[in-house]
């Protein structure tokens, strides 16, 4: 028993564990911190058994290395090895190794498959949202266990579901309908609903999980009133056929679905009474579906005109550029909208190409102060705009390609002096002012104003003769 704690402790001297004890694996403060079989010994767990020290190793105090998992998982994830030492003839147990061990949710490879949280499919949870995104099932997102929904939110149907997730079920939206295999109504080229007679659509409703068309009038037996206006109650586009009249009477009629009689185009007919039965009905307008090839005709009367489907909505086009590819469905002069591209507008400077030119930025100095370089770069007030960049201003007095003002370059064997061009041969003209001249100019050592100064007429050094003055900077 001594010897195992005498081997155990040599093992964490060896091995620097002394300079660091509470960071390492086996330290603790009592026999509770020890896993089964081991006992708190100088703060650290050793064996409790001396049997559990292998024999067999060569005389003599040495450590060695030691890994008791599988070999493949050493220094995998969060597996490492340890030390053992043999005094003796015994080695000690092997301290300080880590071994595969249970995946859990931690950001960490436990069990050193070299996959970090790769844990079994976790239970169901509780996400705390609405409808079908309540039922969640826990995952491990970044070393933190989240409860994720099982369904994600998705477009409402009839199903007795909240199927996104809002807390209302089946609140599906409202669309036109009609019986299936049913006549009467059926939708024409442009998917608009069309009925004959007194047939008309209804709206999808939504009941016990069940989708019905409510609101919805199928064909009825065709009716033999004496009335003095006859209707089509089968839908089939005739009226009162097989029905029983005095030869000759003649009636109004008009088999167009209900609300479209005496409406924009549509107008009632004429049914004359032949060998007791009534004829067809002659000369009524029914409704057609509106296009742009009839305008400023109500065709399929709703009491609108020229409401072609499409026209207005937006469209591209494509052979534009700029804004004016952002069109409009319009009657163009053939039977179906065509997409009539936007006008050019007044260029702004803001990227965009407003008058479709393909240039976003025509007709802007893209070299002042307020867009130097593009539409969106503003100088800053201690910044003049030269050649489309930003530079400070005071880099202009003494910069030859910008001497004084943007794009004033001095010539040949001349520098820039506080924002005048010096002649470098002349020695009496000198940059060696000590402050800004201003508006004036530096010559030798001081502030001369060109444009007066008689021996400094036009440039430093420029002297007017005899009875001369300076005036503008020339002598006169």
């Amino acid at each position: 028993m001594l010897l195992a704690r005498i081997v155990s402790i040599a093992v964490l001297a060896l091995s620097g564990c002394w300079l660091d004890r509470d960071r390492h694996v086996t330290a603790c403060e009592s026999d509770a911190d020890c896993d089964t079989g081991f006992e708190c010994y100088e703060g650290f767990c050793v064996a409790e058994e001396e049997a559990s020290v292998e024999p067999g190793c060569a005389g003599g105090s040495q450590v060695e290395s030691c890994y008791e998992g599988p070999a493949a998982t050493m220094d995998v994830g969060a597996c490492a090895g340890g030390q053992r030492i043999c005094v003796g003839t015994t080695y000690s147990e092997c301290l300080g190794q880590v071994v595969p061990g249970e995946e859990v949710c931690n950001g960490k490879d436990d069990d050193c498959d070299g996959a970090i949280d790769d844990v079994e499919a976790a239970a169901a949870c509780d996400t705390r949202l609405q409808g079908a995104c309540a039922e969640g099932t826990l995952r491990c997102r970044g070393g933190v266990e989240l409860c994720q929904p099982t369904l994600e939110s998705q477009a409402e149907s009839c199903n007795a579901i909240d199927d996104d997730c809002d807390g209302a079920t089946d609140e599906v939206p409202s669309a036109v309908c009609y019986p299936e295999n049913t006549a009467g109504c059926a939708p024409d080229a442009q998917a608009i609903w069309r009925c004959t007679g007194l047939c008309a659509t209804g709206v999808i409703a939504c009941d016990g999980a069940a989708e019905s068309c409510g609101g919805a009038i199928t064909p009825l037996y065709e009716a033999c009133p004496d009335v003095p206006f006859a209707e089509d109650e089968d839908c089939d586009g005739a009226i009162d056929e097989g029905c029983a009249c005095p030869s000759g009477d003649t009636r109004p009629c008009y088999a167009g679905p209900v609300g479209t009689r005496g409406k924009g185009s549509c107008r009632a007919g004429t049914q004359e009474c032949v060998d007791t039965e009534w004829g067809p009905c002659v000369d009524q307008v029914l409704p057609t579906a509106e296009t742009c090839d009839n305008p400023d005709n109500d065709d399929d009367c709703n009491e609108v005109e020229d409401d072609v489907p499409g026209v207005g909505s937006a469209c591209i086009a494509s052979d534009e550029t700029g804004e004016c590819r952002n069109g409009t469905l319009r009657c163009m002069g053939e039977p179906e909208p065509e997409c009539a591209a936007a006008e050019p507008s007044k260029e702004r400077c803001d990227d965009i190409d407003q008058d479709c030119d393909d240039d976003p930025t025509n007709g802007f100095d893209l070299s002042s102060d307020e867009m130097c370089g593009a539409c969106d770069v503003q100088c800053a007030p201690s910044e003049d705009c030269c050649g489309a960049v930003c530079v400070e201003t005071a880099v202009l007095q003494d910069d030859a390609d910008n001497c004084g003002a943007c794009g004033r370059a001095c010539g040949a064997g001349q520098y820039c002096c506080q924002g005048d061009c010096l002649n470098a041969a002349m020695p009496m003209m000198a940059c060696n002012c000590t402050s800004a001249c201003g508006d004036k100019s530096c010559c030798g050592n001081s502030c001369k104003d060109l444009e007066t100064d008689e021996k400094n007429c036009g440039a430093c050094g420029r002297m007017c003769l005899r009875d001369r003055t300076c005036v503008d900077g020339l002598c006169r």
